[in-house]
Formats: structure tokens, sequence, C-alpha cells
């Protein structure tokens, strides 16, 4: 078999948890073999596109992506090897346009664990676009345990742990976090820091929440928020009316938000709801201990003791205890220890990308 393209199908490619997992395994898989296009249903640039291109991938438009025929033509157009759907149940439509297509190797895959909107219009789309993605694709992957079930009803899917870039994360050079830290106005003080799209999942209210607290019981706490997001406005609204402002530091979306978590002292992750966490495992690569909700799936917590779990329920005031022992605690200091455990939670990039290379390239599908 010569060189094949793959079709990603992700909406668009922006900051997130499945955009950084593809584009690390974009980075690591042989390019020379395998080829990424990248569909998105949005004219606006995506954060990766450039990079995309600069490694040989194409960005893709479709105007409407609930069209089967619009998504039909392209693919067989395309005369795709493969197709790797992101984007929930809307990947029903997809692997049945894909199988329409004739596409070999069609894949689903389930990165969240749960869905926003509850009206019965939608519940009806879920049962049929289930249906549709167990009928049509040949392989079935998960971040995580629950996050398959939730997208397949079901627990056949393959865990197929995401690519983090560990060794990017692993040490920093203590003059460029001291710098990151001066520059940013977090010098000689508790940094308690997050790092994800500014969305309601995400939570960051209740970060805010616990600020003010932190503050009233005059802890020197900033509020370190990497990433971006539709709240942006809101939360700095927010942190104004509380008059919380100089302690909060919005950096905006960071490509590499490494030296941002070296700079962090303790990571606080209150999401109502995660597919994985794959930051949660960029922040332990880190050596930074995390405080996180009880949503956050157990494929994230690489065993370093460095990973805390409440509940949202239990009080701000519990939840401030828990950050104080974490900051006295201090960061992990094991670098091999930490390469070694996030490796043998199954965290290792060349065996992932083997093994993706390996579900691209073959032949032949699921089918019977």
């Amino acid at each position: 078999m010569g060189s094949i393209r793959v079709l990603q199908v992700t909406g668009a490619m922006n900051i997130g948890g499945t955009e950084a997992m593809l584009m690390n395994l974009y980075r690591s898989i042989d390019r020379r073999i395998i080829q990424f296009d990248f569909l998105t249903f949005s004219k606006m640039n995506g954060y990766f596109d450039d990079e995309i291109k600069s490694l040989g991938g194409r960005i893709v438009y479709a105007g409407n992506s609930t069209s089967f025929k619009e998504l039909y033509k392209l693919m067989k157009k395309e005369n795709y090897h493969a197709v790797h759907a992101h984007t929930l149940f809307h990947s029903g439509v997809v692997m049945a346009a894909a199988k329409a297509a004739g596409v070999k190797i069609r894949i689903s895959h389930a990165h969240t664990t749960k869905d926003d909107n509850f009206t019965l219009k939608r519940k009806l789309y879920i049962l049929m676009m289930r249906k549709f993605i167990n009928q049509y694709s040949s392989f079935f992957l998960t971040c995580s345990k629950e996050a398959g079930v939730f997208l397949y009803g079901h627990t056949n899917a393959e865990w197929l742990p995401n690519i983090i870039q560990t060794e990017k994360f692993l040490a920093k050079e203590s003059a460029e976090v001291m710098k990151f830290k001066k520059d940013n106005g977090l010098q000689n003080k508790l940094v308690i820091g997050h790092v994800g799209r500014l969305m309601e999942a995400k939570n960051h209210e209740f970060l805010l929440d616990l600020l003010i607290e932190m503050r009233t019981e005059k802890l020197e706490a900033v509020l370190l928020l990497v990433g971006e997001g539709h709240l942006r406005k809101q939360l700095e609204v927010k942190g104004a009316q509380l008059g919380l402002t100089e302690y909060i530091i919005f950096t905006g979306a960071l490509k590499d938000p490494s030296t941002a978590l070296h700079a962090m002292d303790v990571f606080v992750f209150p999401s109502t709801y995660e597919g994985l966490g794959l930051v949660l495992l960029e922040a332990q690569a880190a050596g930074v201990p995390c405080i996180t909700s009880e949503f956050i799936q157990p494929e994230a917590d690489a065993g370093l003791k460095l990973v805390k779990q409440l509940s949202l329920q239990q009080s701000k005031k519990e939840w401030i205890v828990e950050i104080k022992k974490a900051a006295l605690q201090g960061k992990h200091k094991g670098t091999d220890l930490r390469r070694r455990k996030i490796m043998e939670k199954g965290y290792d990039t060349q065996k992932i990308t083997a093994r993706m290379s390996e579900l691209y390239l073959l032949e032949k599908g699921g089918e019977t």
C-alpha cells in the first residue's frame, strides 16, 4: 500500500483536549505513509490550521454539518481510506456517509461523558445517531470507559490512551518559569491554576468563588486561568463584581502551557463532567499537585499521589483546606518516576501512535 489520507472530523481545530490529542498524534505519526485532512464546519481559521498545513495536512470545509449528501460527496470525491470521527453523536451521520462512500476504515471516538441538552428532540436524535454509530463504524475507540458507555451504550469500545507530550511537561528551566511569574505578577503568591476552555463544563465560576474565600482568609492567592472561550467576558465581569480583578490572570489560549503549569502551586480542576481530563495528566507530568472534582475519570490519575478528588457538594472551606495541604506538599521532584508512571498508565506515545497507524492502514474494517 502507498500513502493514504485519513479524514479527521472535529468541526474545527481550535484548542481543546480532543484537538490537542489529535495534534500530538499527527506530529508523531509517519506522515510519509499516513496524511490527515481535517474536516471543519466553520470558515473561521482554526488555532492549529497553520501547523496542520505546514505538516502536509489539508483543511476541508463542509457548509452543512448535518448533510449526509454533502459528507458523502466529499468522502467519495477524495477517496479516503479512513474516516475518524470525534464529534460525539454527530459521528452517526459521518459514519453512515463514510459507509455509503465506500470508506474502508470508519472509526468513532468517544471523548466526553455528558450532553447538556436534555430535550425530547435531542434524546430521539441521540437514539438514532447511536444506532448509526454502532451500525456503520468499523472500530469503536474511547478515551475512558465512561465516555465509551455514554457514546456507544456498551462497554465494547477499545480504550485508546490520549497522547500527551510527556517530555515537554516534565521539567522547565527555572529562569523561564521565573520570567513567566514576573511577567504575570505571580511572584511571592500562592498560584492556583487551571488550564481549559472557558466554557460551562469547566466550572470556572467555582474557581472564582474559591478565590474570594481564600482572599477573605487573608491568603495571598491568585488565580491563573489558561485558555480562551465564550465565557471570558462573563468571568471578567464576575471577577470585577467580586473585587478580584487584580488577582485573576487570563493568559488566553497558549499553544504550549507547560511553563504556565510549572508556575502553578496547585492545579484545581472542578469540572462538572470530563471525558478524560488530558490537561490533568499534563499537570501531573509537571509534578503539580492537583485538586479535582468527582467527575474526573480514573484513567486520568497517573498514580503519583498528586491527585485529590473532592465532591462539588463539599463546602468551599473543605476545598480550601485541601488546596492548602497540596501547596504545603509541594511539587513532585522525581522526574524519572513521573515519566515511568505515566507510561505505565498507558500513555506511551510510541505505542499509541503504532496502534493508530495499524488501524488506519488496515485493508478492511470490522465488516463480516
